[in-house]
């Protein structure tokens, strides 16, 4: 068995229960309060295995998967899975592999090395892995060769890993209770915006590769793609903005590549296009000299999430809140 903890609450096997629950592989809360404040809150419910996040009212076990000898215990994609789906743990044997989105709502791109939090009240949280580890989460949407997303716990950068490599892994468990479903999406004005009910975002339906004066495709800095946001007035809105890379992150389409963005709502391109900026700062680079600082990019030709120097050429794709 994956853990101990005696037997299981009555209702507590996932699929199985009489509840419904929202689907893992999308947002259903808003990334905006998303930092480590939340772990210092008393709404952070702590015990000695598990803790229960404030904002996304998801469980999550403390500590990585260990050894008989308690040592952290790296595995492969498959034993990993093996492992959460026969955990036994305070009571619940719903335990299950996170999705990535999931994995992402736990990394704070403000810290590094590790960029998950150490405290909770004063006390220890989510520890037994070093900073060149990485935690595994849902299949890879490219079935050749067979991978898994992974998040790497040094800087919270997300991409896919073979699944026969060897990562650790940490369970998650319950989340928001709801009525089912993907996520809620609708379309704002003329077609032109996309607004996610279940995070509260507007986003513009298509993603521009030319953000200065002049309009040359491929010209696009992070400042430029901060500066366009700043000042663009679309569809009936002068609130736009530079999304986070949490932001970006919750509109990966984790199921699909090439792209890896919902085509039914949002309009990619299907070639190799670069990634598109963040608001968000590379927090290993942030002392670096002006040429070497980078930011947080995310490419939704296969969703990945990772650093870029800020004064290449990515994309940009707008956001603004919706009340």
């Amino acid at each position: 068995m994956g853990g101990t903890g005696g037997g299981c609450e009555e209702g507590s096997a996932g699929a199985g229960g009489a509840e419904v629950r929202v689907d893992a592989n999308w947002a259903h809360w808003s990334p905006n309060p998303l930092d480590a404040n939340r772990w210092n809150h008393e709404d952070a419910i702590r015990t000695d295995d598990t803790v229960v996040d404030p904002v996304t009212e998801l469980q999550w076990q403390l500590d990585v998967a260990r050894d008989r000898e308690k040592n952290p215990e790296p595995r492969t994609w498959e034993g990993a899975k093996s492992y959460c789906d026969e955990l036994s743990l305070e009571g619940h044997c719903d335990w299950r592999l996170p999705s990535r989105i999931e994995l992402v709502s736990i990394v704070d791109y403000k810290i590094a090395s590790p960029a998950i939090p150490k405290k909770l009240l004063d006390k220890e949280l989510f520890h037994g892995t070093a900073n060149d580890d990485y935690l595994w989460s849902l299949p890879f949407a490219n079935p050749s060769p067979l991978e898994a997303w992974r998040v790497h716990v040094e800087d919270g950068s997300v991409a896919s890993s073979e699944v026969h490599k060897l990562h650790h892994v940490r369970c998650v468990r319950a989340g928001k209770l709801a009525s089912g479903g993907r996520r809620e999406y609708a379309f704002g004005t003329d077609q032109l915006t996309v607004i996610d009910e279940k995070t509260h975002l507007v986003w513009q339906r298509d993603g521009k590769g030319d953000c200065s004066e002049d309009n040359i495709e491929g010209n696009c800095s992070q400042s430029m793609a901060d500066n366009y946001c700043e000042t663009l007035d679309f569809a009936g809105s002068t609130s736009w903005r530079l999304p986070t890379v949490q932001e970006l992150q919750t509109i990966v389409d984790h199921s699909e590549h090439h792209p890896a963005i919902d085509q039914m709502w949002f309009r990619e391109p299907d070639e190799d296009v670069p990634g598109y900026w963040s608001s968000t700062v590379y927090f290993l680079r942030r002392n670096s000299p002006p040429a070497d600082r980078a930011a947080w990019s995310v490419s939704f030709q296969l969703g990945y999430a990772g650093k870029q120097q800020i004064d290449t050429n990515g994309r940009v794709r707008c956001v603004h809140d919706w009340p």
